[in-house]
């Protein structure tokens, strides 16, 4: 008796995992082959088109049967003329596995019209027709990094820093050895500014209360000579110098030289921000009414490294990174 209760409890577990096998089996083959179901790809065009700041005004979305029995709908998007449509389908067709979905790109009008198809198991499961509008715009804003720190990071990091692909401006201290940091900005295509504070201390550049006005003069064309390209001059407000009675008159000689200070508090400071915050920021004055001013911010280098993929979603939106000179504002 004791055998058959045994066999049967065998008999009974078998049973159950041979329907288990039959369920997980079932719900395999309900899995596409590829992967990617219709719903997938189409949620990745349209984050694709909102990466790009792609109004929905502009695009529509069509039956796609009269093309193929295996495609549901297929979309005709109108591009405002600062897309460059080869980037835009490459960066499109990258965010899949080409072994999972494979493309075909098809140029109907020389720098206009492109038709976008794509396959899996020989069936077409995308299409999309891309081109050219007139009047089309995106949200325009201009945006400019001055990087407060460059002068105390280590090699690698201002090789980091040098090598980024975006207009970044670096707040120099005028001494000789910021002073040697100029080729090599230049050379990277980035410009440079220059902060007034407490710590010109070299005599070529000092300025402080305690010098006689004739000595004040010769450090301030010191300065113009040695940093002539300078983008920007900002004024530390809590340093000693700008609180002191001399400073009225160093403010004057800039004038005299056709140099304007400029203060920190006329830019957007991140100093104190953390990563995410700067996004929002960032965010905050792209998607402002008022885009008709650009923005200035000043931030540290480790703070910018950190950000520079994002940068890159931002710019493929159409915003615009320039130098500070480029911006109305300062």
């Amino acid at each position: 008796m004791d055998k058959l209760k045994i066999i049967y409890f065998f008999l009974s577990i078998l049973f159950v995992l041979f329907i288990l096998n039959i369920s997980i089996g079932s719900r395999e083959r309900n899995i596409p082959k590829n992967g990617l179901s219709f719903a997938q790809i189409d949620s990745v065009f349209l984050f694709h088109l909102n990466e790009y700041g792609i109004n929905s005004k502009w695009v529509q979305k069509k039956n796609g049967k009269k093309y193929s029995d295996s495609l549901k709908s297929y979309y005709k998007v109108k591009l405002p003329k600062d897309v460059n449509i080869p980037e835009f389908i490459n960066s499109f067709v990258l965010k899949f596995n080409p072994q999972k979905l494979k493309f075909k790109i098809s140029e109907l009008k020389i720098n206009g019209k492109t038709e976008i198809l794509g396959f899996a198991d020989n069936k077409l499961k995308f299409k999309a027709l891309v081109d050219y509008a007139k009047n089309l715009q995106r949200r325009k804003i201009t945006l400019s990094f001055l990087i407060s720190d460059f002068a105390d990071l280590s090699n690698s990091d201002k090789s980091e820093l040098l090598s980024a692909p975006f207009p970044i401006t670096l707040i120099l201290v005028p001494s000789k050895e910021s002073a040697e940091f100029i080729s090599e900005i230049n050379r990277n295509k980035k410009a440079y500014s220059v902060l007034i504070n407490d710590d010109l201390t070299e005599s070529d550049f000092k300025l402080n209360d305690n010098l006689p006005k004739l000595l004040l003069k010769n450090s301030i064309k010191n300065i113009k000579k040695n940093f002539s390209a300078a983008k920007i001059y900002l004024v530390d407000k809590k340093s000693n110098l700008y609180n002191s009675a001399t400073f009225s008159f160093i403010k004057n000689e800039f004038k005299r030289n056709k140099i304007t200070l400029n203060y920190f508090n006329q830019f957007i400071l991140l100093f104190n921000k953390s990563i995410d915050e700067i996004i929002s920021i960032l965010k905050f004055h792209y998607e402002s009414n008022d885009l008709s001013v650009g923005r200035i911010f000043i931030l540290t280098a480790n703070k910018f490294l950190k950000l520079k993929k994002k940068l890159g979603t931002f710019r493929k939106k159409g915003i615009k990174f320039v130098f500070p000179e480029q911006i109305s504002n300062p």
